[in-house]
């Protein structure tokens, strides 16, 4: 699995670090295909317009993904999804910047691997995931 890291707001992170949260999630879901994950870290203007596109909401959010699994239009044959992450709302709710950026890609990686949160059942799954992934 590779990660496709693009950091566009001159935020110090280590690309490292998402890399092996990459691993360590494909590792317990036990994901069964191989390829290339997409990470962005961007702007507040540019979510917003990804938002608005994609989801007709004019306004920021922490993190969009788009899964390529099941998808005809692909960036690429190996793009198996991609995480945009907003650094600049991952700042306005945390304290933690770093965990924060962290938690809400972990959360981007499961959505492109088919995870969702449309009832508590599935919220609280997804939660225990995640946090199984980030201890």
């Amino acid at each position: 699995m590779k990660l496709d890291f693009v950091n566009k707001t001159g935020t110090k992170v280590r690309k490292e670090d998402f890399k092996k949260l990459l691993l360590k999630c494909c590792d317990v879901i036990k994901c069964e295909v191989d390829g290339v994950v997409g990470l962005s870290l961007i702007s507040d203007d540019e979510i917003t317009e990804l938002n608005k596109v994609y989801r007709g909401k004019d306004e920021p959010t922490d993190v969009l993904s788009f899964s390529y699994l099941e998808s005809e239009e692909i960036p690429r044959d190996d793009v198996l999804g991609e995480v945009f992450i907003s650094v600049e709302t991952a700042k306005k709710q945390s304290i933690d910047l770093g965990n924060e950026l962290r938690t809400l890609f972990v959360h981007g990686l499961l959505h492109i691997f088919g995870f969702t949160h449309d009832t508590n059942s599935d919220e609280n799954f997804m939660n225990d995931i995640v946090q199984k992934i980030l201890t």
